[in-house]
């Protein structure tokens, strides 16, 4: 017989094994079998899709606190509009030439680290080349709104705005949270940058409030937080530059980023020849190494710089800044060939 002590601390131990089953059954059960999705227009001129498996409940405060910090970074970067209460990059391209501005600390933060990818791709990430992407901006815009008219700039005017993209006229003041640009000529642009950037400041944000489960998708940046509930990584499509329905190779990652710098998006045609919007320093036109580059990395920002680098980077020397920087690559080139780097985590 079992002694009623005995007994008791059977049933206990029973009772407790019943409470932590249910427990389990219905965390199990609150986590969707299916991602539950979002799809914002709202920055960056892109789409942004985010999807998470955890419930609706949880989805909507995680939405709630990447769009605010999605929507400040956009606003903080914008390099058209002012923002009320807000001392933003086109603030600071405004004040160039006439005096130091004081600006939020993120804002420094970023521009140091853009000064900073400036150095290690030896300038051909520079977000100082503001006048000389402004013309090609322009005459995009022109050539895809009056097709039959369509030119492109002269050399002496891309010459011209090539002179005008030093550097080292942007002056940064940590302790006092101030930028000077001083040459009036000399504009910010940091379309290669920001996206990545913010996505990797909301994400890391994100992860510090305890949430997994996430891919953001911002255009052709993706970021994944955690992996899938069941311990899978998230399986990822590289676009066929081509516009074919199958992808040239599928990446799988966890809590790593995933970013594509291409051709076929942003381009205008002049005759028969299109010209895109990835603009090479040395030469001043478009880039025409490769049709498509895509950057695995750790960080979101990294790939985004480095997915621009290497797409105005011959292939040796991009598969260089790979190994020293500890980063993965996937280049397309216009004849449909692929290359990878040895560890790029495709199939």
């Amino acid at each position: 017989m079992i002694k009623p002590s005995a007994k008791k601390a059977l049933l206990s131990l029973i009772a407790l094994i019943l409470t932590l089953c249910m427990l389990s059954y219905v965390l199990v059960s609150c986590t969707p079998l299916h991602p539950i999705s979002k799809t914002s227009f709202d920055w960056f001129d892109t789409v942004t899709t985010v999807s998470a498996y955890m419930s609706q409940k949880e989805f909507d405060k995680m939405w709630e606190t990447l769009s605010e910090r999605l929507d400040y970074y956009h606003k903080l970067f914008d390099i058209y509009n002012e923002y009320r209460g807000m001392n933003n990059l086109c603030s600071v391209n405004k004040n160039a030439g006439k005096s130091a501005l004081t600006v939020d600390r993120e804002l420094v933060d970023f521009i140091s680290y853009a000064l900073e990818i400036c150095e290690i791709t030896g300038k051909k990430v520079n977000i100082a080349m503001g006048s000389l992407l402004r013309v090609w901006h322009e005459y995009r815009e022109a050539g895809i709104g009056d097709p039959e008219n369509a030119s492109l700039p002269s050399e002496a005017l891309l010459a011209e705005k090539a002179a005008k993209c030093d550097i080292s006229a942007v002056k940064l003041d940590s302790e006092k949270c101030e930028i000077y640009i001083s040459d009036e000529e000399v504009s910010l642009d940091v379309g290669a940058l920001a996206k990545g950037y913010a996505v990797e400041k909301a994400a890391a944000e994100l992860k510090a409030l305890g949430y997994s489960g996430i891919i953001i998708s911002a255009g052709g940046n993706i970021c994944t937080v955690g992996s899938k509930p069941s311990g899978e990584k998230w399986a990822v499509g590289i676009s066929d530059p081509n516009g074919g329905s199958s992808y040239p190779a599928i990446a799988e990652i966890s809590d790593a980023s995933l970013v594509t710098s291409g051709s076929y998006q942003r381009y205008y045609t002049v005759g028969t020849e299109r010209y895109h919007h990835i603009i090479d320093p040395e030469t001043y036109m478009p880039a025409n190494y490769f049709v498509s580059v895509t950057v695995m990395a750790d960080s979101s920002a990294l790939a985004d710089a480095m997915s621009t680098a290497l797409f105005i980077s011959d292939l040796e020397s991009g598969k260089k800044i790979c190994e020293e920087l500890g980063i993965e690559a996937f280049w397309i080139f216009a004849d449909g060939k692929t290359e990878m780097t040895d560890g790029f985590p495709a199939k």
